[in-house]
């Protein structure tokens, strides 16, 4: 099995585990997936009021540590139902994984039930 299959499969399996999941597994060079629900529903399309705002009134991001050491703040994203409608819960990071080794991640958000998540 090549290695970095390896590490790709460890880095979904330790995702998976931590509540948020990644599209695949995972070569260097590529980009990594994490998708987290929040507890509570937002409408994004604003439909009933749809307050707060999920893209202006909600933050979401996370500090993501490379095997180096080297740290990144990576902004997050609402993604409604994750296949195309505006209301949900789904949010999203994306890491481009240019270090082959252990990930981390923690996020940061105004959302009570996203913020402070962490996964490898």
């Amino acid at each position: 099995m090549p290695k970095n299959f390896s590490l790709s499969a460890l880095f979904t399996l330790a995702c998976l585990l931590a509540g948020a999941t990644v599209a695949a597994a995972l070569p260097r060079f590529e980009t990594a997936e994490v998708a987290l629900h929040s507890a509570r529903l937002y409408d994004g399309g604003f439909t009933g009021g749809g307050s707060p705002n999920p893209f202006t009134d909600v933050t979401f991001s996370a500090r993501v540590t490379a095997p180096s050491g080297q740290t990144y703040t990576v902004d997050g994203f609402f993604d409604g139902d994750g296949t195309g409608g505006q209301s949900g819960d789904l949010w999203k990071l994306r890491v481009f994984a240019d270090e082959a080794g252990t990930w981390s991640w923690t996020t940061a958000s105004s959302d009570g039930s996203l913020d402070g998540r962490s996964g490898t």
